[in-house]
């Protein structure tokens, strides 16, 4: 039958993308149809079978995979399983909400780090740039300070060879 070969599939092999969406798809939406169709005890059936690998593919097939649960379960007149289902689906539907949110704040705080870091980094490259500029202005006044004493030791030499000359 259509489920024992979705069965032999589901233990034969590990979830992908792939066997996800078939293994957890395909009855997902025929429970769904059931439970449209009244045939409620046949729509938990498959909503079983898409619930049974639902939790190794992905938090939205597992969502989908409750939500059929929960219909189903209503369907059928079943409340106290239903709202079992129904926490469930709820704690699942918190979860992809709290990791889209902790999603978004990774990728803020990533960006307000790699802000931080480029500040930081401009930061050292304004301060190298002034330390630089400085090394060449007291270069520059070292340079002009020996121009000068240079300056005044020829002055002084050629005064004293001026008195000489004239003694």
């Amino acid at each position: 039958s259509y489920a024992d070969s979705l069965q032999l599939r589901l233990d034969d092999s590990p979830p992908t993308k792939h066997n996800c969406a078939l293994l957890n798809g395909v009855p997902y939406y025929k429970s769904l149809a059931y439970h449209y169709l009244g045939e409620h005890q046949r729509a938990i059936e498959h909503a079983h079978l898409a619930q049974k690998g639902a939790k190794e593919c992905s938090m939205s097939v597992e969502y989908n995979a409750l939500h059929a649960l929960v219909l189903a379960y209503k369907g059928a007149g079943k409340y106290l399983t239903a709202f079992k289902y129904q926490d469930l689906y709820n704690d699942v539907e918190d979860s992809i909400i709290h990791s889209g949110n902790s999603a978004r704040i990774q990728a803020l705080q990533n960006l307000y780090e790699s802000e931080k870091k480029e500040r930081e980094l401009a930061e050292l490259n304004q301060q190298a740039i002034d330390q630089s500029f400085q090394i060449k202005q007291r270069n520059l006044l070292l340079l002009g300070i020996s121009a000068i004493a240079l300056l005044a030791l020829f002055t002084l030499y050629l005064f004293s060879q001026q008195r000489i000359l004239k003694n």
